[in-house]
């Protein structure tokens, strides 16, 4: 699965100016710093998107000033991200436990972040 979020995910969100490779993915604007982490279940089979957006001198209420260059989702406060989902749940996780062998399944369920990006991602970076 990693393999496949990496080429898959990793490639688009290069096209649209990410940089950073599997977990995390940030890009760079002019006063914030988009931000897109992957997280796998610790007992395997299953991921969770989320993003966030922090502005470029993000200072944490604990860790101080954090470098943009190694910001991630778990930086930012609960009610500042957002999982990425094809359902309405908060809690949503892209189940691939019952992947076997062929790539296929892997790369599918990776291309089916790209459209939550473009709609639910994009909206909460564009956001004032």
């Amino acid at each position: 699965m990693k393999e496949a979020l990496q080429d898959v995910l990793g490639r688009y969100l290069k096209e649209k100016g990410f940089v950073g490779r599997l977990p995390h993915f940030r890009r760079f604007r002019e006063n914030e710093v988009h931000v897109l982490t992957i997280q796998f279940n610790t007992h395997g089979g299953s991921y969770v998107v989320e993003v966030t957006k922090f502005p470029t001198e993000f200072k944490h209420p604990s860790l101080g000033i954090i470098d943009p260059k190694k910001l991630t989702s778990g930086h930012a406060a609960w009610q500042d991200r957002k999982r990425l989902n094809p359902t309405k749940s908060e809690d949503y996780w892209f189940d691939y436990s019952s992947f076997t062998g062929n790539s296929e399944p892997f790369r599918n369920s990776a291309e089916s972040v790209i459209p939550l990006i473009e709609s639910q991602a994009e909206k909460l970076w564009s956001e004032r």
